[in-house]
């Protein structure tokens, strides 16, 4: 089959650990590089790059091709947005600013087919359909069960809102964002303040109530990767291309200079 199994939705079920990266950069090679590194999948950020339908499409070929599962953060929550994106061959989409339920089921509305969860346009000859190699009922199946849907909750409203979230059928992950959140409680950039911290160690054990969920964050390093899996965060993002490249040109000029 054209498709694959998604295999970050098994290892979410069981509770495993999954780690990924933001892609930035345009070029479908720094793509293939992270995907043949071995992360379990990419991001492409499509809400803080200059990444659109055109480059998404290559950039997904590339990380496939490297063995990562595919999947973008949209810029908005719009129906239209999200087609565009997962109509390119995506394995799922990371939705920001999910602050109530009603925007948890317009994300999953948008990604699923099937009513009444589903309502996302239907097409067989574009790329995630095989351009049409795939038989309608064989297709609507894998997005139905593959498609990862990944909601980021980035203010204090959408932390309320969590619970009812979290009750929507779709939603797979509950993305944590320091930043923005950080931003929503009035100290923004202090990602380490006590109110930031409270909701971040809270947010798992909310979530752990909810079957088939896990808890999702955004980390710089590798310290708090293992900080955060020790509190119950399953799906981890880590870093980006950007910043592993500035961060190692930096360390290696550091290292000549010293």
């Amino acid at each position: 089959m054209f498709l694959k199994n998604n295999f970050l939705k098994e290892k979410l079920r069981n509770g495993d650990k999954i780690i990924g990266t933001f892609v930035k950069l345009l070029d479908p090679a720094a793509t293939e590089i992270l995907s043949l590194a071995g992360f379990d999948f990419l991001i492409f950020d499509m809400e803080h790059s200059p990444i659109d339908t055109k480059s998404l499409e290559n950039m997904t070929r590339a990380c496939l091709l490297g063995g990562a599962v595919p999947l973008a953060r949209v810029t908005v929550n719009r129906p239209e947005n999200i087609l565009t994106a997962m109509d390119v061959g995506l394995y799922g989409v990371q939705i920001p600013h999910v602050d109530t339920p009603e925007d948890a089921r317009r994300a999953v509305s948008s990604v699923k087919y099937r009513l009444p969860r589903g309502d996302r346009g239907l097409a067989l000859s574009q790329r995630s359909a095989g351009y049409g190699s795939m038989l309608a009922e064989e297709y609507i199946e894998w997005v139905e069960g593959q498609t990862l849907i990944v909601v980021q909750i980035e203010s204090v409203s959408a932390y309320e809102s969590l619970p009812e979230i979290l009750k929507t059928d779709g939603v797979d992950v509950a993305f944590f964002g320091p930043m923005d959140l950080s931003q929503s409680l009035g100290v923004p950039g202090q990602t380490d303040s006590p109110a930031v911290k409270k909701i971040l160690v809270e947010a798992p054990k909310i979530i752990s109530k909810y079957p088939n969920k896990q808890a999702g964050i955004w980390v710089s390093n590798l310290d708090d990767l293992k900080r955060f899996y020790s509190i119950g965060y399953r799906y981890f993002a880590i870093g980006s291309d950007t910043a592993f490249l500035n961060q190692r040109a930096k360390s290696i000029i550091q290292q000549v200079s010293d």
